[in-house]
């Protein structure tokens, strides 16, 4: 067996890997004067440069040499990523694109001035095999006015046709400028864009019927009001598979489950896979009016049928009201991925996910919870970040119906140290608690986990994810002997404790612990990677 001692040695297909984290001007300035295998390896019709120029960090020779060599191996280029403040006549010469880029598959325009894309836009007409267009503003603001200097023929001719099929516009554009965009890309077939609503013109304008490959459509929209956003996605009467929306507002009509199944059913009958985010922003002195309408109606047999379900999550100053397909929870260890769920479990998986417990979050909580529940009640919470007690308690007093809850970690400190009144005053206040499901995330003292059981007598199963400072033999043993101590904890029937250094020898060692000690009689104990499962009748 040969022995590799020098980078030459390596084969053709390792450096092929290599130079896939490269940027490809430095794969040609690095390989291309070293020797005449390396001369051949780079002009290789298999490779793809993908070239990156950031005239924001890079002196004016940078750019010079950087624009040279791309001109050099412009045959193999299969990407190009252009970020830049300059002025609109540099960013042009930058652009200078033919249909000698005959590999050019992927154009990133990331600048200040959109505007210069309608300029460049017929010049992408002669690239034959371009397939991708992104277009991102540097200045990173969605109440700017772009294209407000340079505008389009309203249609292109039939020279000027883009083989473009995935165009993402990522800036807000009005309705002209999307036409104008629509008009080059006949082949589109993923659509994404940015619109904002107080730009009147009339949906009217856009024109359409030629986009006939269009099966993958995401928007996002700001301060629309529903009935003219209706009217813009029934423009999009075609075959379409995947809509994606992302819409601040207040106009609590995106809401309306009924509304919704009618233009699906409608418009959009092939539709395979539905998302929305719906983000309301929260604050202090400009809180949204509570819900009144009735509450979570996306649990018709229409959405219960599709997986399409509602959750919610807080972050930030925003109330985020998600429409996705269904996922597995945490709890379902013995689940399929394809699992059939009946219309009755799909109806009680309504979810709250709180991102931010920041002190602003916190001391509203009351009518951030008061808002979520006038829109659905709440069946299983999850909270991501640590969380101190007598707010954890606080929140659960709110939410009454929980089956489930998944916490970060919980904290007796900070910002203050709880008193042993307070402690009494959150057994007192936590009595309804009819959770059956726990995960916490991270335990560092056995103590941590009594306080859970003591608020959650009625669970079945408890999940550890991490014991960092904790001997998992010992905190088992205490673990099993709090329970075998106190009769209310008779449902409890499964732990699963995650462990990075769980094997089978501990496993081995965690059965005969139990069973020496007769902490449990008929039970059950298995490996799955890094968790460990104790289940017991």
């Amino acid at each position: 067996m040969s022995t590799i001692t020098t980078i030459e040695d390596f084969s053709n297909e390792i450096f092929y890997e290599i130079f896939e984290y490269l940027h490809g001007t430095d794969i040609y300035k690095a390989f291309s004067i070293l020797n005449s295998r390396f001369q051949q390896l780079i002009h290789c019709p298999f490779l793809q440069y993908k070239i990156r120029l950031d005239a924001r960090l890079m002196k004016q020779n940078t750019v010079d040499e950087l624009k040279q060599i791309s001109h050099v191996i412009k045959n193999y280029i299969f990407s190009i990523s252009i970020q830049t403040c300059r002025p609109t006549t540099e960013i042009i010469s930058l652009c200078n694109f033919d249909a000698s880029y005959q590999n050019l598959h992927c154009l990133i325009f990331n600048i200040n001035q959109p505007n210069i894309i309608l300029m460049i836009l017929p010049k992408l007409t002669q690239l034959p095999k371009l397939y991708s267009l992104t277009i991102e503003n540097i200045i990173e603001t969605c109440d700017i006015d772009v294209f407000t200097d340079y505008s389009l023929p309203t249609t292109a001719t039939h020279k000027q046709l883009s083989s473009i099929e995935h165009l993402i516009i990522k800036h807000s554009c009005s309705i002209e400028e999307l036409d104008s965009f629509l008009s080059y890309t006949p082949k589109v077939q993923r659509l994404n864009f940015f619109i904002h609503g107080n730009k009147k013109t009339s949906l009217n304008l856009l024109s359409l019927n030629h986009l006939r490959h269009l099966t993958s459509l995401s928007i996002k929209v700001r301060s629309m009001k529903f009935d003219r956003f209706e009217n813009l996605i029934n423009q999009f009467k075609f075959h379409l598979k995947t809509l994606s929306l992302r819409i601040w507002s207040r106009n609590k009509n995106y809401l309306n489950a009924c509304r919704w199944e009618r233009i699906i059913l409608q418009n959009l009958p092939q539709l395979e896979h539905f998302s929305m985010k719906y983000l309301v922003r929260f604050r202090n002195d400009d809180q949204p009016l509570v819900y009144s309408d009735e509450p979570n109606e996306f649990l018709t047999s229409f959405w219960l049928q599709r997986q399409w379900l509602l959750k919610i999550e807080i972050k930030c100053d925003f109330i985020i009201c998600i429409i996705d397909a269904y996922k597995k929870q945490w709890f379902e260890y013995d689940r399929q991925e394809q699992k059939i769920y009946s219309f009755e479990e799909l109806s009680k998986s309504r979810q709250l996910i709180i991102d931010d417990i920041s002190p602003k979050i916190v001391n509203n909580i009351h009518n951030y919870i008061n808002y979520v529940l006038s829109v659905m009640q709440i069946d299983h919470l999850v909270i991501q970040q640590k969380i101190f007690v007598d707010k954890l308690a606080e929140i659960l007093c709110l939410l009454r119906e929980l089956d489930s809850l998944d916490v970060s970690m919980i904290s007796y400190l900070y910002p203050r140290q709880v008193t042993l009144d307070e402690v009494i005053e959150i057994f007192r206040s936590t009595t309804h608690i009819k959770i059956t499901k726990l995960r916490v995330r991270k335990i560092r003292k056995i103590e941590e986990i009594n306080f859970f059981l003591a608020f959650c007598p009625l669970i079945k199963l408890l999940e550890i994810n991490e014991l960092p400072e904790i001997n998992v033999e010992l905190f088992l043993r205490s673990l099993l002997i709090e329970i075998r101590n106190r009769s209310k904890f008779q449902n409890l029937r499964l732990i699963c404790i995650q462990l990075p250094t769980a094997n089978d020898t501990m496993i081995l060692k965690l059965k005969q612990m139990i069973q020496v000690e007769n902490l449990l009689v008929d039970f059950k104990i298995k490996r799955i990677e890094e968790k460990f499962f104790l289940e017991w009748k």
